[in-house]
């Protein structure tokens, strides 16, 4: 796809998100405060559906930010939006979040979940989504160093500037 059209899908969601948005704050002032009420069975049954209005307003704007705006912004910049963790990380990289600190989960409660998972698929006899090696994979690193590929004496036929711009003519026309 062109530039253009990942601007418009860009835009499109932008304008969703103000909308949904502008939903969002007027369910907030709808719902106000209940004072009086020590527990949600003191509501009423009016009262518990603005919150739920609510509820299920804020969760279609946390939907629009994350599926449609941040990853069309990654389609524009041309690229992968991978999982939501890469999608996460490419926004605060950009400045649109603060910190994405609280989606990580530690490696040993990841490990030992994946253990878990290993342990319930062998008792189950399924197999499932998730399980210790992916884990480890997931957490692995994917760097890759060309520092002996310099050291061997190969020179590369263009620099990266160049070869970035044959690629991008070749995919998307000059």
């Amino acid at each position: 796809m062109s530039a253009s059209i990942y601007a418009k899908q860009l835009r499109t969601a932008a304008d969703e998100l103000i909308a949904a948005m502008q939903h969002l704050k007027f369910s907030r002032d709808s719902v106000g405060s209940f004072d009086g009420a020590d527990s949600i069975d003191d509501l009423s049954p009016e009262a518990l559906e603005k919150i739920e209005a609510f509820t299920s307003r804020f969760a279609r704007v946390v939907d629009l930010l994350i599926h449609r705006v941040l990853r069309s912004i990654d389609f524009y910049e041309l690229q992968e939006p991978g999982t939501l963790l890469d999608v996460a990380n490419r926004a605060e990289g950009r400045g649109l979040i603060v910190s994405v600190d609280w989606l990580r989960i530690p490696y040993p409660i990841g490990i030992l979940g994946g253990y878990c998972f290993d342990l319930l698929a062998k008792v189950t006899g399924k197999k499932l989504p998730i399980s210790s090696i992916r884990v480890k994979k997931f957490c692995s690193s994917t760097e890759i160093n060309s520092d002996k590929l310099d050291q061997s004496g190969f020179v590369r036929p263009v620099d990266f500037k160049e070869g970035l711009q044959r690629t991008l003519t070749a995919e998307f026309g000059g």
